[in-house]
């Protein structure tokens, strides 16, 4: 109980998130020029590339979860 824990800050925020931004304008025309009858700012493609998103960032959730939902807790307790 003595000893105190300090958060850990995730390695982009600390301080290294300056270079994030003139990054992303420099591949923006690669970017620009992969996309082939698609505007950058499309909606209709945008809108697709957050449902991925989240659809698979659910899934990265919802697959340990539900193998930990599994396990009896009495017999992980055991092993340890």
């Amino acid at each position: 109980m003595g000893r105190r824990t300090r958060a850990r800050v995730p390695c982009g925020s600390r301080g290294n998130s300056w270079i994030v931004p003139p990054c992303s304008l420099m591949i923006r025309r690669l970017i620009e020029s992969q996309l082939f009858g698609v505007s950058p700012l499309d909606p209709g493609v945008l809108a697709a590339v957050v449902a991925l998103l989240a659809a698979v960032a659910l899934a990265a959730c919802l697959v340990p979860a539900r193998r930990a939902t599994r396990v009896d807790p009495v017999a992980a307790l055991r092993q340890e």
